[in-house]
């Protein structure tokens, strides 16, 4: 076979920079609020828009506050040094009590860069 072997890209490449709103903040049960995380990719290679997906790692205690997809394309390849904006829109659980989500930018399933949001509802 002519297969040549690949280098699997190097994890945790990436580092967060930003969020809003902050872990631990205090929202209303049942409520939608925006999301916000500011990524910068710390490596030496590009995150190539073709190859990075934005992957849905799992749910604290399984309750999910995103409503859409699990697996998105990343919309720009971003560049050593760069930073990468992710936005979404996530609701709160009708039950008080402390929720996240995780989240990572992977490629052929290695994680470049891990984040994630912790909230508090009441």
């Amino acid at each position: 076979s002519n297969d040549v072997p690949t280098t699997p890209p190097p994890a945790d490449t990436g580092v967060l920079v930003s969020q809003d709103p902050a872990d631990y903040t205090v929202l209303p049960t049942s409520t939608g609020f925006g999301m916000n995380w500011v990524l910068q990719n710390t490596s030496a290679n590009a995150w190539d828009a073709n190859k990075v997906d934005l992957v849905f790692l799992g749910a604290l205690n399984g309750m999910r506050l995103h409503q859409n997809w699990d697996v998105y394309d990343i919309t720009a390849t971003v560049q050593p040094g760069e930073t990468y904006t992710v936005d979404g829109s996530l609701i709160t659980p009708s039950d008080p009590g402390t929720y996240g989500e995780a989240w990572a930018l992977q490629q052929e399933g290695v994680n470049l860069c891990t984040f994630w949001v912790i909230v508090e509802a009441q």
